[in-house]
């Protein structure tokens, strides 16, 4: 009877309904992802971890410029527009050769300056990001729909597909290779299982409608780039001026200091955009954004006090005395949780209000004057300065967003 009330209960409430399966989905990939990231830190040292961040942060930055991509406007606007996903499709077709061949090149790169194994492993890495868009489009599809509820089979999948062959890989000595092995199988079955689900076909693109997306695809693609040369250049930098032992140490404390962001991310991701775009009353708009606030704040606040003060106790307790050297970094990254607390939820409003300029511009201006810092300073940057940069970028968005609206409503450029 309670189930039964519950499951009506979720039928009745879109919003929550979406929240519900888009938090399960968090939580349980959080979940898998702790234990098993627990696991392969015992199995492997920070230098295996370090080669694989190195190489993905590359790989990422060399394939930003040519990532245009409908699907971050789908969600937003699949209700007005019912062949945006066909538009979508349409597109990514006639840029995957161009991603194939610049995926291939950095291989090549890396195969010539430090051997076959790297370009073996740069090839593997790219594999998800060139195919990203044949995941992200049906995922998006099915998100503005309302049905949520694949994305908590794909964590499901994802551990599945990585958790095995990573640990026995791991386990018998495998190295780098139990990071890099799962990469191809698990996009295969991710493209095959979103579209199911979806209902498409991807080798049978319609046409395109017609409708020109250039303006609004440039600005997301600002924002977009942004977001990937943020998540990657400071593993790039990084790597340059410290050991790839120093990389994994920060790649390890970034993935799991901000826990509580992770765990309530679908407060700040595309169930809250598609709750806020489809026209909601203005009370509801703003319960909705008061009460995803606070509980972002608070969360930001739990995981701050206890990164902060019991960092030591826990790291090598948690990932084993290897990782020692990865506390003080921890410690730098304890803010991270209430910086995206603040950050992503005016964005999150933004983009429901299809406001892409702004977001692009607020995104990538950061991501230029962090680049700039880093190209600056690069001889003195470590881990713990590296995580505090990485911070000042994030929250330097607010200011930048603000900036921009205000522009936009003195009319000084069109929307």
């Amino acid at each position: 009877s309670l189930i039964s009330n519950f499951r009506a209960y979720l039928a009745r409430r879109h919003n929550v309904r979406a929240h519900f399966w888009q938090s399960l989905a968090n939580y349980s990939q959080q979940g898998f992802g702790l234990a098993l990231g627990i696991v392969l830190s015992r199995l492997l040292n920070p230098e295996d971890f370090g080669i694989f961040a190195y190489i993905n942060a590359v790989v990422g930055l060399c394939l930003f410029p040519i990532s245009w991509s409908l699907a971050g406007q789908i969600v937003p606007e699949n209700h007005k527009n019912p062949f945006i996903s066909s538009d979508a499709l349409h597109l990514a077709w006639r840029i995957l050769p161009l991603k194939l061949v610049f995926a291939f090149a950095i291989a090549c790169f890396f195969g010539l300056t430090r051997g076959l194994e790297f370009f073996i492993i740069a090839l593997l890495v790219s594999t998800p990001l060139v195919l990203s868009d044949f995941t992200s489009i049906p995922r998006a599809l099915l998100e503005a729909q309302g049905r949520f509820e694949i994305n908590f089979f794909d964590s499901l999948l994802t551990f599945l597909c990585i958790a095995f062959p990573g640990i026995l890989l791991a386990y018998y000595g495998g190295g780098v290779w139990a990071l890099v092995a799962p990469a191809l199988p698990l996009t295969v079955f991710q493209i095959i299982v979103f579209t199911k689900f979806a209902k498409i076909s991807l080798f049978a693109p319609k046409k395109n409608s017609g409708k020109s997306y250039w303006k609004s695809i440039a600005a997301l693609w600002f924002y977009g780039a942004g977001d990937q040369v943020l998540s990657r250049a400071d593993k790039f930098f990084l790597g340059r001026s410290s050991s790839l032992a120093e990389v994994g140490d920060y790649n390890r404390a970034l993935n799991y200091g901000p826990i509580s962001s992770r765990l309530l991310s679908s407060l700040v991701s595309n169930p809250t955009v598609a709750a806020l775009s489809k026209g909601q009353d203005k009370a509801s708009k703003q319960r909705l954004i008061v009460k995803s606030g606070s509980l972002l704040v608070l969360g930001g606040v739990l995981n701050f006090v206890v990164l902060f003060w019991f960092s030591k106790d826990l790291v090598p307790f948690i990932f084993g005395d290897q990782w020692r050297n990865a506390i003080p970094v921890f410690e730098a990254f304890a803010p991270m949780s209430l910086v995206l607390a603040v950050v992503n939820l005016p964005i999150a409003i933004a983009l429901s209000k299809q406001r892409y300029v702004e977001v692009g511009v607020s995104r990538f201006a950061s991501v230029l004057i962090f680049m700039l810092v880093c190209i600056a300073f690069q001889k003195q940057i470590n881990s713990v300065n590296m995580a505090i940069l990485l911070q000042s970028a994030i929250l330097m968005q607010l200011p930048i967003l603000w900036l921009t609206g205000q522009l936009r409503r003195s009319k000084h450029y069109p929307t």
